[in-house]
């Protein structure tokens, strides 16, 4: 006979859980909607959300990314012209050139200065792209967004 739950039941369980990650750091991915062992491991407590965050997790991630990419070093501009060119394909780098180079002096958008050097320093190249996107828009603003807004 075929697996089935009720209706409401089926509506409560999320729709990507797994098993705890093994020694690997590999995880299998669970269906309780669909499969008998795997509603068993649910109802057991097993299965958890991938996602699934709490807020002192999220903010311990939040604290170390900021470690991590937003500490201030300056670098002079031949370095930086070095790394735009190590991160960049030709027909990019001017335009991120003079991006970083308006944003190292820019009160907004020196913070994304930082993000990207520190990036290129930890070999990250697609947060150094991310970094030059948001300097080029964050050079639009005159000044700082309230935190109100």
């Amino acid at each position: 006979m075929k697996f089935r739950i009720p209706r409401k039941k089926k509506k409560k369980i999320g729709n990507f859980l797994c098993y705890p990650k093994a020694k690997d750091g590999s995880s299998l991915m669970a269906s309780p909607k669909d499969n008998q062992e795997d509603y068993t491991a649910y109802k057991q407590g097993i299965l958890e959300d991938p996602f699934h965050k709490s807020k002192t997790e999220r903010e311990k991630d939040s604290i170390e990314w900021n470690k991590k990419y937003k500490t201030p070093i300056e670098i002079t501009d031949e370095e930086l012209l070095v790394a735009v060119n190590h991160v960049f394909a030709s027909e990019y780098r001017e335009n991120a050139y003079r991006v970083l180079k308006m944003a190292k002096n820019h009160q907004v958008a020196v913070t994304d200065y930082h993000t990207f050097v520190n990036a290129y320093k930890l070999n990250d190249s697609l947060i150094g792209c991310m970094s030059v996107d948001s300097a080029e828009e964050n050079l639009k603003r005159s000044k700082p967004r309230d935190k109100n807004s």
